[in-house]
This record gives structure tokens, sequence and C-alpha cells, in this order.
């Protein structure tokens, strides 16, 4: 199952290690795109298919974060 084990323990410490050297809106920026680069890559890379549905998704969602900050003070 595991063909590198230390590759995977550098990954495992560079993920165990990110909120020390990183702001917490910075390290949460990476996860949402890290999760929206994994569903794209599993999307084109299991079928083929470009699909612009999860990318609609994403930018309404970052719209309607954007209008709630802007007009109604919100911190998403």
């Amino acid at each position: 199952m595991m063909r590198h084990p230390k590759a995977w323990l550098a990954i495992l410490a560079a993920v165990l290690l990110l909120p020390v050297f990183v702001r917490h809106a910075i390290a949460t920026e990476i996860w949402i795109f890290a999760i929206f680069g994994l569903g794209l890559n599993l999307l084109m890379g299991y079928t083929g298919l470009l699909s612009f549905g999860q990318a609609t998704f994403f930018g309404s969602a970052a719209y309607v974060a954007g209008y709630i900050l802007k007009y109604y003070g919100i911190n998403v």
C-alpha cells in the first residue's frame, strides 16, 4: 500500500506543522483550494470530463461571502 513511506511521513509532518507557521485564515484558504483541486483532479483524472458545475458552486460561494462581508460586516 505504501510505496514511499518517507514521502508520506514528510507530507504528514507538513500538514501537522502548517498551523505553526501559517495564520489560521491562510491555512483555511489552503485547505479550501486543496479540496477544490482534489475534486477537479478526481473529475478530470477518472472521467476525462471538464465540468464547470463545481467551479460555479465555488465561485458563487465566494461571491456570497464577499457580499456578506461588504454589506453586513459579518466575518465569514
